[in-house]
């Protein structure tokens, strides 16, 4: 018996362990993702236009330049399972929704590391989980975290997550100047099966909701451009082409678009600067008639 309360005392040790430091070092996102969770649960039929996606999106749509009832839920990190969970969630209660747009990144579900990095993997899940109430059956917490690492990113979000005056009433994440940032030597294509089979999932429920579905994919310098490749570039179209033989999609792939290609409207090789993501927006908006 005493050993039986010996194993319960020391698993909820460990559990209060773990917990803790996910409140402490993530709460600041709360700043952002509990903000954009209070928005749909308060404001959904607002949305007129909705963003989706990771940091791409997050830096480098900027709502206000598309309109006032355009929403930017893009968060840093987020892998396109998380934004089908969001959309299967709140698109029934969004009655005013006329277009959803998706980032789909060169690497498909490469960006942030999900796939290889228990961290990023568990802090991912974790944030979704607790700041915007999704279920985590399919990607459940698998180890520990390191907590160097929660903390190492806990001062990296906080340059971005704290309000004002980085994230507006739109949910836009603004960033100005520029930074040497440069991706790796190589840009890696990562579970393009799986990428084609969400989006084929949040098309079938933008069909359904009869929303547009607009899919772009981001321009990079032309540093980060000598990263891809002909091949993962038509690997972008293929996954495309798959999902367009059950569900209507549009597409633009602004890779190597000379206008949206000067280093000044770039934070770092692969995301806009706040002048970018004005820029970009109007393009978005202009192209598909938004």
């Amino acid at each position: 018996m005493r050993l039986f309360l010996k194993d319960i005392l020391i698993t909820l040790t460990i559990g209060i362990v773990l917990t803790i430091p996910f409140e402490v070092f993530y709460s600041h996102k709360s700043n952002l993702m509990t903000y954009q969770y209070s928005y749909l649960e308060n404001h959904p039929d607002r949305i007129k236009t909705l963003i989706l996606g990771h940091s791409q999106s997050a830096f480098g749509i900027n709502p206000h330049a598309m309109g006032d009832s355009t929403f930017n839920l893009a968060v840093l990190g987020r892998v396109i399972h998380f934004d089908v969970l969001l959309l299967k969630k709140y698109i029934g209660s969004m009655h005013n929704l006329k277009a959803v747009i998706y980032p789909m990144h060169y690497t498909f579900s490469g960006g942030c590391g999900f796939y290889e990095k228990t961290i990023s993997r568990n802090t991912t899940i974790f944030a979704h989980a607790r700041f915007m109430k999704l279920p985590n059956d399919q990607y459940p917490i698998q180890s520990a975290l390191s907590f160097s690492t929660m903390l190492s990113d806990h001062f990296s979000w906080k340059k971005y997550a704290d309000t004002p005056p980085y994230i507006d009433t739109l949910g836009y994440t603004k960033i100005q100047g520029c930074s040497d940032w440069m991706a790796s030597d190589v840009m890696p294509q990562v579970g393009q099966e799986s990428f084609t089979q969400d989006l084929a999932e949040m098309a079938s429920l933008c069909h359904k909701h009869g929303v547009r579905l607009v899919v772009v994919t981001f321009p990079m310098k032309k540093r980060a451009l000598n990263l891809t490749t002909p091949a993962g570039i038509q690997n972008l179209y293929n996954v495309i082409a798959e999902v367009q033989k059950h569900y209507p999609v549009e597409y633009r792939n602004y890779m190597g678009d000379d206008l949206l290609s000067p280093d000044s409207l770039y934070y770092d090789c692969t995301h806009f600067n706040h002048t970018g993501a004005t820029l970009f927006a109007q393009r978005v908006k202009q192209d598909f008639g938004l």
